[in-house]
């Protein structure tokens, strides 16, 4: 279950930094490509994880 939690917030946490790099992709947060790469991995690449 504490797994389960960790991923989801993973997850929603990747989602908003994708959509604040749409509106301004200039924003200078370190890491966050790899960010949004981490959420797209757990969402969609079940089978790499």
């Amino acid at each position: 279950m504490l797994q389960d939690a960790i991923e989801r917030n993973l997850i929603t946490f990747g989602e908003a930094m994708n959509l604040i790099l749409k509106i301004n992709p200039d924003f200078n947060i370190s890491n966050a490509r790899k960010i949004v790469d981490l959420r797209n991995r757990l969402t969609h690449g079940y089978d790499t994880i």
